[in-house]
């Protein structure tokens, strides 16, 4: 049998893998939602620590830093100049009443909670962060460590098993034995269940065969784009025809490229270039999964409140994180009319007719 909690947990992630029908079969548009979502969440809490650090350093700087490096006093006086200090600046109505920062995990630890405020509650100023994120899991730990995983499933089978013989040799009363039949078939039934959602998501993830399909497609296509190419460039080196060149870069900049552009991004779910200013060099970062493809939240992640002066942060657009180059991203993609090279002497011909 499961205790009250592992239930609990299979219940939560029941009710979260039903709330999305299916969620290996979410549409594109859901998903840009969720990723703009997602993005104004992770905003918040950038925003939400350089608050904190603010607030820290900037305490340290303006009061302990001076006192520490004040020089013939004793550590008993200092101490007691340490004592005597005022309570931190409130980060957003600047009196000296402090900030309470906090950051809260539910007792059943499926989330945990953001939470700024002023520190004067008597009185406080409109100070209000409250930011639920929820606590994640690796798929592959669902499927390996936790209550719903496949060690589990074969501990229930095997009490099951056990419930029978006990059953055959008389050791378990005939009533005592449908009641526990029933109680591990449910069990058996419901971590089964949720086990094989699991695995199926993890599949998808780490193999997924359409995918594997379609980029299949896609480089048999490229390869077929790639012999034309050479195909044609063989026949200009055989016959100086200056039209042939033209049309195989016209072939390269509207069949060639844009497949490679494809096949990059069906590749790499991550694929940026980035820069590390203490040694000044570039590098360039490809990964077939993102550590949020892997992990299962048990709940959605919100912002409850996000106010600072006199109004709420959710009206006002944050400062967007720069990439020195990205690949990837969710602004819609038009499509580009396809490039059309003419010869010069082609092009003056049909000026002078006009």
């Amino acid at each position: 049998m499961f205790n009250e909690q592992s239930n609990e947990q299979s219940n939560e992630q029941n009710q979260q893998l039903n709330s999305n029908s299916n969620p290996l079969n979410k549409d594109k548009d859901k998903d840009k939602d969720k990723d703009k979502s997602k993005s104004k969440i992770n905003e918040a809490i950038q925003e939400f620590y350089k608050l904190k650090a603010a607030y820290e350093s900037g305490y340290e700087e303006n009061y302990v830093k001076p006192i520490l490096k004040l020089k013939g006093l004793s550590i008993k006086e200092k101490r007691s100049k340490f004592q005597k200090l005022p309570k931190p600046k409130c980060v957003n109505c600047k009196r000296n009443v402090g900030t309470i920062f906090s950051l809260k995990s539910t007792n059943n630890f499926t989330n945990h909670t953001y939470s700024a405020y002023c520190g004067d509650l008597a009185d406080p100023c409109p100070l209000n962060i409250k930011i639920v994120m929820p606590n994640v899991q690796l798929i592959s730990d669902i499927l390996y460590e936790n209550e719903s995983s496949l060690g589990a499933i074969n501990l229930i089978k095997i009490k099951i098993i056990k419930a029978k013989n006990d059953l055959l040799f008389g050791y378990l009363k005939q009533e005592n034995a449908f009641k526990e039949f029933d109680e591990l078939t449910s069990s058996l039934e419901s971590e089964t269940s949720v086990y094989e959602l699991f695995l199926e998501k993890f599949i998808m993830t780490y193999d997924n065969p359409i995918e594997k399909e379609n980029l299949k497609k896609e480089k048999v296509e490229l390869g077929l784009n790639i012999q034309e190419f050479k195909n044609m460039i063989s026949e200009f080196n055989k016959t100086n025809n200056p039209q042939i060149v033209y049309n195989a870069v016209e072939m390269f900049l509207n069949e060639i490229d844009p497949k490679l552009k494809k096949i990059e991004k069906m590749t790499y779910a991550y694929n940026k270039v980035e820069y590390i200013e203490e040694t000044d060099t570039y590098f360039l970062i490809q990964k077939k999964y993102t550590l949020d493809q892997l992990e299962f939240e048990y709940e959605d992640p919100k912002i409850e409140s996000f106010i600072k002066g006199n109004g709420a942060l959710k009206n006002k657009t944050l400062k967007q994180t720069k990439n020195v180059t990205s690949t990837t991203g969710t602004r819609k993609q038009r499509t580009k009319p396809k490039i059309q090279l003419v010869l010069q002497e082609e092009a003056e011909e049909a000026e002078e007719e006009e």
